[in-house]
């Protein structure tokens, strides 16, 4: 730099020239706080930046090259920041925040860009004392991309929302340090009235460290005094928080409420509460209140631990799938084993049982055949049992001695006889069929009630039984044939699932299931009789 001013603008490339004899490395040049700053109130000369209807675009690092302020954006500001795969480095002689949301709203984004080795590079957020972004004043954080990495702070080292609103659907939370709480995020303040949200709908906090050695918590984030998080995606894994006394190494919940909707929280560390710790206290003071914790569906591996002083902590866990969690917070629930180390949380009681596969038929003597099944849900003993009479061996008919051909039937429909095929009325064709053309059947029957596409990820929407498959699992009538995310709806039906199909459809409508004489074979044998079998099962005649 001495050089730089020594020669000034015009002898700099001579200078250029002669570094390049000599075989040195030049220093490179970056845009510094108070540029970027300049642009954000629209003062800015110079070609460190693009501008696009609204969006500032890097061209280049931005660093910090004394004590100058951080990124601010006021109250009066609307920014979307594109860091185009270069940072903004507080590092060098910053003290406080690397970007502060002062009351006004910022955008972060991350087109990327590609070195001069060819590798993809992300933008950074780098270098905060006080956080990578901090916002407060009821300020508005969107970060859509991006890497916030390699800022420390109190609490919330990464992000630290004291006031206002963090929605996160992208970019990275990674490799931040915080002194007490928070490694990745904070959220909320030392006032329970300060309104403080973190919505999370994609992206991850991962691999950030919280280093307080009381009774602290949250190693990826930490939800404090009246905060709300709410996550619907993303994920929040391999964070951690030391200290003999803290939990929650991937959220910590003190006086504050976290919803699960989805995602994944996993692989997280903590002394206690790897997963999920809740903390809640009585009293109206300015650090009093509940805390909570509810789970409808995602995954959670780790421990689900409770500081509960005077009763103020809620844990509900409705849905999902978890590692490791006490029976008392599953009110009306259940655990079926996934075999992956986690279990699915499923409704269980009395008149809901999750079934297993049915076991083979065992012959009673009597000329009857048993079969049975049990609950899956952890800790049920409850079993279920079938008994039907032991089918006979069908009499193969006597072929002819002499070859005949008989006359080729002549129909007559006339005018008036064309066959509408939706139709409920119309009978299912003779021979093999496939799943979702017998539960097709079932739904015309039963006169095309609407219901919700089907919840199955090899039915997409268009497909051909999709309303009658959708139909079906709405009522609950596949949970025999179909207990994991995929239906099969191609597959010719078999026996098996023929028989439970009906049982289940039987036990929704209200009747009593009836001995089928017409549905016989081995379980795993495709049916080739359905029209028959379905005409028992109504009483109706078989088609001619």
């Amino acid at each position: 730099m001495k050089m730089f001013k020594m020669f000034g603008k015009r002898g700099f490339a001579v200078l250029t020239s002669m570094a390049l004899c000599a075989g040195l490395v030049l220093p490179s040049f970056a845009a510094s706080f108070s540029d970027l700053n300049n642009a954000i109130n629209g003062t800015y000369q110079g070609n460190a930046f693009s501008f696009d209807d609204g969006k500032i675009t890097l061209k280049e690092d931005v660093v910090n090259t004394g004590s100058e302020d951080s990124i601010t954006i006021g109250s009066d500001k609307n920014v979307t920041l594109d860091l185009a795969g270069w940072k903004v480095d507080y590092s060098e002689k910053g003290t406080g925040s690397t970007i502060w949301v002062n009351g006004g709203k910022l955008t972060l984004e991350d087109s990327g860009r590609v070195d001069e080795d060819g590798e993809q590079v992300s933008g950074q957020v780098t270098g905060g004392k006080n956080s990578g972004v901090y916002v407060e004043r009821n300020g508005s954080f969107t970060m859509n991309g991006g890497v916030i990495t390699g800022n420390a702070g109190k609490d919330g080292a990464g992000v630290n929302v004291y006031n206002g609103a963090f929605h996160m659907t992208g970019g990275e939370i990674s490799g931040n340090t915080a002194k007490n709480n928070g490694g990745g995020v904070a959220v909320g303040n030392r006032n329970m009235g300060n309104a403080a949200t973190f919505t999370m709908e994609g992206g991850k906090i991962t691999g950030n460290t919280a280093t307080n050695s009381g009774g602290g918590g949250g190693g990826g984030v930490w939800v404090k005094n009246g905060a709300e998080f709410v996550m619907n995606k993303g994920e929040i894994t391999d964070n951690r928080i030391t200290g003999a006394n803290c939990g929650g190494g991937g959220v910590g919940i003190h006086q504050g409420s976290f919803t699960m909707n989805g995602g994944l929280i996993a692989d997280n560390t903590a002394a206690r509460g790897d997963g999920v710790q809740v903390h809640g206290t009585t009293g109206s003071g300015a650090n009093q209140g509940p805390g909570s914790f509810t789970m409808t569906d995602g995954t959670l591996k780790g421990d689900v631990t409770v500081v509960d002083e005077g009763g103020n902590v809620s844990v509900s866990v409705e849905g999902g799938n978890v590692s490791s969690l006490d029976d008392k917070y599953l009110d009306g629930k259940g655990l079926v084993d996934n075999g992956d180390g986690t279990s699915r949380v499923v409704t269980h009681g009395d008149e809901n049982h999750t079934w297993g596969s049915w076991g083979d038929w065992t012959d009673n003597g009597d000329g009857t055949q048993t079969r049975v099944r049990d609950c899956l849900v952890r800790g049920c003993e409850t079993s279920d049992s079938m008994t039907e009479e032991i089918p006979s061996e069908p009499t193969p008919p006597t072929p002819p001695t002499t070859p005949t051909t008989p006359d080729e039937p002549v129909i007559d429909l006339g005018e008036e006889e064309v066959i509408d095929i939706d139709d409920p009325a119309v009978p299912l064709a003779a021979g093999p069929v496939t799943r979702g053309e017998f539960l097709d059947y079932l739904w015309r029957h039963e006169g095309e009630p609407a219901a919700a596409a089907p919840d199955f990820t090899d039915v997409p929407g268009d497909h051909e039984y999709a309303p009658a498959i959708g139909w079906a699992q709405s009522i609950g009538i596949l949970e025999r044939v179909a207990p994991g995310d995929s239906f099969d709806p191609d597959e010719l039906v078999t026996v098996a699932a023929v028989r439970d199909i009906l049982i289940e459809f039987a036990e929704y409508a209200g009747m009593e299931m009836p001995k089928l004489a017409t549905l016989m074979g081995e379980d795993d044998e495709a049916v080739l009789n359905c029209d028959e079998i379905l005409a028992e099962f109504f009483g109706e005649e078989p088609a001619e």
